[in-house]
């Protein structure tokens, strides 16, 4: 059989007839280059049909190319991890940055800087600087190094959502600058009814990870090589979530939300204070979507075969038009500075009112959550978990619990990805 460039040449001087001609043609559009593209699926979350309505978008402006789109509903990482084991890696795939170490043990990545470097476009400047940490790996640590990903919406996740009607009903102003963790005690107690059939509740629990940092503690140190939980910046941590649920009494429990969720108990006026990011704003007011995901980022395989048609790809999603329609939506803060502080976001009609300038305020003082190249965060995020379970049910001691989750951790450490 001749080569594609035989055949051409051989077209060219002969000039065969027109049948042949045709097989000519047929002959170069199957060499169209296919780029696959793999994303968590929802038919109701608002960013997932953004992003189809963006992919959807470049396809037709770029015919020379084909999108093989991979939508999984179940099951994402894994089936992701599979692709990836028997040769078939997607070009580009969605992934929450605290996923990232499992793959770049893998050396499944592809690190973007020399791509960054050539755009006419790209402006690393325009990134929020606390987005960026989780990508960076210098095949050491993760927080330095070369760029693996860039998200595609963030938010602070510990901001506090007030229940200003129950606030109302006790007799009680909002606040108006953050809390001590003595001052937040103060007023779930107050916003806390134990009696009768509308029960109410001060708060859910902040989570743990955040009151240690608070603390001035740290879950690794500084190289990844040792959890850093038996210490008395945890202890103290610990101490103030028992005695939250134990002394206080001021979190709805576990037997609480049994026949209700947490959405229920504030819409109903019996939950006085939440922590979240700024996607629950849009669920709570239903003005954007009916279901909003954590915060996720875009990266590309190390495994391509069409780098550049995958880059050129992956920038409109994280640089372009992409991540644009993402910052219109109200999905999260977006990922780009000139974004957030465009009317796009910031002053957009269809997002509730104010809220994200509340947000874009707190970016001074966000700080990423920690995460160790040496160990899946998913397992680490069970231990201490149940962990607070024990410690919330008076199973355990703070003590008993701090030397629990270090011990636990520093094996998964020890055993590596």
């Amino acid at each position: 059989m001749k080569s594609l460039k035989s055949l051409l040449l051989l077209c060219l001087a002969a000039l065969m007839t027109f049948v042949l001609a045709s097989g000519c043609q047929g002959k170069a559009k199957s060499q169209k280059k296919v780029i696959s593209f793999a994303c968590s699926d929802s038919s109701t979350d608002a960013g997932i049909l953004a992003i189809k309505k963006s992919l959807a978008r470049y396809q037709k402006m770029h015919p020379e190319i084909k999108i093989e789109l991979r939508f999984i509903a179940r099951d994402y990482l894994t089936q992701v991890l599979n692709m990836i084991a028997s040769g078939d890696a997607p070009d580009i795939f969605r992934m929450a940055p605290d996923s990232l170490p499992v793959f770049l043990k893998k050396n499944a990545l592809m690190p973007l800087d020399d791509f960054i470097a050539q755009s006419k476009t790209f402006k690393i400047e325009d990134y929020f600087e606390a987005t960026l940490w989780k990508y960076k790996f210098d095949g050491q640590v993760i927080g330095k190094g070369k760029i693996h990903g860039f998200g595609s919406d963030w938010a602070p996740d510990s901001t506090m959502y007030f229940n200003e009607d129950l606030f109302s009903r006790h007799g009680l102003s909002l606040p108006e600058k953050s809390l001590s963790w003595q001052e937040f005690v103060n007023i779930s107690r107050k916003l806390t009814i134990k009696q009768g059939t509308m029960k109410s509740f001060g708060s859910l629990p902040a989570r743990f990870t955040a009151l240690l940092a608070q603390a001035g503690g740290k879950l690794y140190s500084d190289d990844g090589k040792k959890c850093l939980l038996a210490s008395d910046h945890s202890l103290e941590a610990l101490r103030f979530l028992q005695e939250c649920y134990i002394k206080h009494k001021i979190h709805a429990t576990s037997a609480d939300l049994a026949d209700t969720s947490m959405d229920e108990l504030f819409q109903a006026e019996r939950l006085g204070m939440f922590f979240s990011g700024r996607f629950k704003a849009s669920t709570m007011q239903a003005t954007v979507g009916s279901k909003f995901k954590w915060s996720y980022g875009w990266v590309m395989s190390s495994k391509t075969k069409h780098p550049k048609e995958a880059w050129d790809l992956y920038e409109y999603m994280v640089y372009g038009d992409g991540v644009k329609a993402l910052a219109k939506v109200g999905y999260n803060i977006p990922i780009r500075k000139s974004h957030a502080f465009s009317d796009l976001f910031l002053s957009n009609p269809n997002h509730p009112q104010k809220i994200n300038k509340i947000f874009l305020d707190e970016v001074p003082f966000t700080v990423p959550s920690e995460i160790n190249i040496n160990v899946d965060q998913s397992r680490v995020t069970k231990i201490i978990g149940d962990e607070i379970i024990n410690l919330r049910d008076g199973n355990t001691t703070p003590e008993k619990a701090a030397a629990g989750m270090a011990k636990e951790i520093n094996k998964l450490i020890d055993e590596g990805i």
